[in-house]
This record gives structure tokens, sequence and C-alpha cells, in this order.
């Protein structure tokens, strides 16, 4: 940010984690599929503030550092694939950061398993290029925007963004 400064380009920084965040439930319930019914079902069960922050492109998984991953994955590798306990038990939530594991400490096991990856999208290509078209459909409205971030610090960030980019065009 001081090279931003520096620079005098403007930029801001978003209240919530990233720009999935702003998508609306009901925006999300749409994504539904056979293959992400757990994810769908475990985020709908999270708080407001919970869901804010949830890394949506890469699951808890996403968070771990290098490291983590390799304990992570070693740690679920050791266990039998016979272990009925290995597809309820997340070997991923002891490695979250203190933060983290506060913020999502009410989050049942189960729904927990079901977020350590990203939600899996029914249209194919990366990520970042496929989550951003379902912000074109029908039901995401203004009105479901600003309900998504009524709660925030900033209830106008959304209003704010928009505001700043037509200054720039």
């Amino acid at each position: 940010m001081a090279k931003l400064k520096e620079w005098n380009v403007e930029y801001h920084i978003l209240d919530k984690r990233s720009m999935e965040n702003y998508m609306p439930d009901d925006a999300i319930e749409l994504m539904q599929t056979e293959a992400n019914i757990n994810w769908i079902n475990a985020y709908k069960s999270l708080s407001d503030e919970q869901k804010d922050y949830l890394n949506i492109a890469g699951g808890f998984y996403g968070d771990l550092s290098k490291d983590n991953k390799a304990k992570a994955d070693k740690n679920e590798k050791g266990h039998s694939n016979k272990d009925k306990n290995k597809k309820k038990h997340s070997f991923v939530r002891p490695l979250l950061s203190p933060a983290q594991k506060n913020l999502y400490r009410d989050v049942t096991p189960a729904h927990f398993k079901a977020l350590e990856k990203c939600i899996q999208l029914s249209k194919k290509g990366s990520f970042k290029e496929v989550f951003p078209t379902y912000f074109s459909n029908p039901i995401v409205t203004r009105k479901r925007l600003d309900d998504r971030v009524s709660r925030q610090n900033n209830p106008n960030e959304l209003q704010e963004i928009v505001e700043s980019i037509q200054k720039l065009l």
C-alpha cells in the first residue's frame, strides 16, 4: 500500500475478504449441484460474519501455509481409507490461525469438513474467471447486494466503489 500511496494510485481495501464474499446468499444457493450440495448447506449454516471472511475460492485448506498443507496432507494420508472417521475428521482445522479457529469455532465438524475445499462450480474454467459471471444472474440485484453489506462497518461501500470508478472513467 505504501507504494500505491507513493505513486498516487487510488485503491480500496474491501470490508469483506474478497469479491466472492459480496455474493448474495440466494445467488450462492442457485449454484447448487450434486457435487457441491454439502458445501452449499455448510455455507448456509454460517453467520454473516463467517460468510464475510470465508475463503470461497480456496476453502479452509487454501488458507494454510505450504508447510501446514503438507502436514494436513500427511495426516490425512496416514489414516486408512477404511477409517470411517477419516471422512468426518478435519486435518485442517487444528492448523488454522487462532483468529480463524475462533471465528469458526461453532461450525459443526461435518460443515467444517465440507468447507475445507472451495465450492465446486458447474461452469468450467478458473475460479476467478467463472465466479464473477454469477453476479450477472438476474437474482443479483442492487437491493440484494445492499442487504449483503448493510451490517458491515461501511454499509455504503459498494456505492462508494461505483462512484470512484465513475470518476476514473
